[in-house]
């Protein structure tokens, strides 16, 4: 399993090679190409893992952006073999429909690429023919995005799929549910959510390796938060112990949203790590 960080700024990706000599998974959306992609593909691709594309469709959607798909199959035509995988213009969650026309439109304008954009589903009437319509369509990976508007798509869903569809490699969108990712382990996975906790509600998160269990703790910042003060640990001198020795970090780091953001990536390849290790 491949655990991608989404990423809206590439300079994260020095940083954390840096202090850590890792090279992360990284997602970046077309959305947020200005001043990133060639960062990525070029100077800072040596220190990344598998580069994936993503079209920005989440953002159209909410109306944070527009993409035009035609200038996606434009880009993807000129940048596209830089990425180890790039994904479809799913632009519109509630109609499964317009998206297979998407797809179809981008397979023709890449049809000399030795590579298609991977389909993602949405349909939340029957998302498991949705599936199955692009399995018909030739493809061996594909992406499962969320039912209409916010809602994910449940377990039943992913199980039916495994089960009808055993050999096809699946990639779960904007999930780091750890107990369902453990339990079915997709070919690969995406999410902000490490950036988003680290930012909004101050969480920072610490993998221990001991009892193979990530801990979610609270720094002590200004924005409220439903995780435990870190001091309040049990673990505290342990964590403190770790974040010395592993990056020079005391606990005023820790107000900081870069040195949060660091931890976060860190803990979650831990994670994928141990998932990746079990028989």
């Amino acid at each position: 399993m491949k655990i991608f960080h989404a990423i809206t700024d590439a300079e994260i990706v020095p940083v954390f090679y840096d202090m850590t000599g890792i090279k992360p998974n990284i997602l970046i959306s077309y959305a947020y190409q200005e001043g990133n992609i060639s960062k990525l593909v070029k100077t800072y691709r040596s220190m990344i893992g598998s580069l994936y594309l993503d079209s920005g469709a989440f953002s159209v959607f909410t109306g944070a952006s527009k993409v035009d798909v035609r200038e996606y199959a434009a880009f993807l035509n000129r940048y596209g073999d830089n990425f180890d995988a790039c994904f479809t213009m799913d632009d519109r969650f509630d109609d499964a429909e317009h998206n297979l026309d998407n797809q179809l439109f981008l397979e023709q304008e890449l049809s000399r690429k030795s590579w298609k954009p991977i389909p993602v589903i949405h349909d939340y009437r029957q998302p498991v023919a949705e599936f199955r319509t692009y399995v018909g369509l030739e493809h061996k990976y594909i992406a499962l995005g969320s039912l209409g508007a916010r809602k994910k798509i449940s377990r039943q869903v992913i199980e039916e799929i495994q089960k009808e569809f055993p050999t096809i490699k699946i990639h779960m969108f904007g999930q780091l549910n750890m107990k369902l990712l453990k339990q079915y382990r997709p070919y690969s996975a995406d999410s902000a959510g490490w950036a988003h906790q680290a930012g909004r509600g101050g969480t920072v998160y610490y993998w221990r390796a001991t009892d193979n269990k990530r801990y979610s703790y609270s720094y002590g910042g200004a924005e409220s938060t439903q995780a435990k003060h870190i001091k309040n640990s049990p673990f505290w001198r342990e964590i403190e112990d770790f974040l010395r020795k592993n990056f020079k970090y005391t606990y005023n780091d820790l107000h900081n949203y870069l040195p949060r953001q660091i931890l976060n990536i860190y803990a979650t390849i831990q994670f994928e790590n141990y998932v990746n290790s079990l028989k």
